[in-house]
């Protein structure tokens, strides 16, 4: 009976550890894109003047 107390709280251990881990994952690639990101909403004129450039379709013209 103790075997199956001890493996109920290694599984629940190891589940948080997975779910925290994860976490830190995540937290780490949104810190990577949170710079450039920041840089393009600083600066939206110019991200949208390079769009245009590109030849897309201009949605203020569509009526």
């Amino acid at each position: 009976m103790q075997c199956k107390v001890y493996y109920e709280k290694f599984t629940q251990l190891t589940t948080n550890v997975k779910s925290l881990s994860l976490l830190i994952a995540r937290l780490i690639i949104a810190y990577g894109f949170y710079e450039p990101a920041m840089n393009k909403w600083s600066d939206i004129a110019a991200v949208a003047d390079w769009f245009d450039s590109m030849g897309l379709v201009n949605f203020h013209s569509i009526e």
